[in-house]
């Protein structure tokens, strides 16, 4: 949504005002810095910052936004900005030259090779919530020593739908996108690859077990429990509708941004 738009109702008026402290906080980050912060953090600069003026924050984004934003708002952004840091500054010239043309919100920090995209809150929680469903799944899955069940044969596990090292893959698949939404850093694009990531992977899983559906419920009805291969398959089958869950909240968030081009 639009964080400039005229709300319609009293739930839109809230909305809009959590809106537009996340694009300050957003606007802001991208066009100034704490230079010890940033050095603390090992990130290295082109430029020499004790050469940069500080900035008031309150200045800044009223500046940008006194005619578009009321004052409370911009006062409570800037005061939780004073409050992470005393030593704010501007970046040079070569990274403001778009600070005040900023054009479609939703769209805007193109000059940086990014986009800050503005969610919806509810999309973005669900996003994050499907994201913590999944890798609560991931956590309880126990993968068995190497080469258990060598000496029982026929149910030796020298072949399972996924291994360990695949779902420390998926584990930080979804580490890298619940980081780019909870900074503000996912686009489209993005979105679409990391949902195409994970829909190989449910596809490599399910085709695995539809290929060996019948032997592995046999298995799984004459183990009685001495061998560990149809349990941890029904563990990692149960990622799967996770993953569903997950990709279907992507898509949601995909189509909103779709609708703003």
């Amino acid at each position: 949504m639009d964080p400039f738009r005229n709300p319609s109702t009293r739930e839109d008026l809230a909305e809009l005002e959590h809106q537009q402290r996340e694009f300050l906080l957003r606007w802001f980050e991208e066009f100034y810095f704490d230079p010890i912060a940033e050095e603390k953090s090992g990130i290295q600069r082109k430029y020499r910052w004790p050469s940069i003026n500080k900035v008031d924050p309150f200045e800044e984004l009223s500046s940008a936004f006194g005619q578009r934003i009321s004052t409370a708002i911009l006062k409570e952004v800037a005061k939780d900005l004073s409050r992470r840091s005393d030593d704010w500054r501007a970046r040079p010239d070569e990274f403001a030259s778009s600070k005040h043309q900023i054009g479609r919100p939703a769209q805007m920090g193109d000059h940086l090779g990014t986009r800050l995209w503005v969610m919806p809150e509810d999309l973005r929680l669900d996003v994050l919530q499907r994201i913590a469903a999944l890798e609560a799944t991931l956590a309880v899955i126990q993968f068995p020593p190497p080469h258990f069940g060598h000496n029982n044969p026929p149910e030796a596990l020298d072949e399972l739908p996924a291994t360990q090292a695949d779902v420390g893959a998926l584990q930080e698949t979804l580490h890298v996108i619940r980081d780019e939404i909870q900074k503000g850093r996912t686009t489209p694009e993005a979105l679409t690859v990391h949902k195409s990531t994970l829909v190989k992977w449910a596809k490599k899983v399910a085709s695995w077990i539809g290929a060996r559906a019948t032997k592995f419920s046999d298995e799984a009805a004459s183990s009685a429990g001495k061998v560990a291969g149809p349990t941890i398959i029904l563990a990692i089958a149960g990622i799967l509708p996770k993953i569903e869950d997950l990709t279907s909240a992507m898509q949601n968030l995909i189509n909103y941004f779709s609708n703003l081009s």
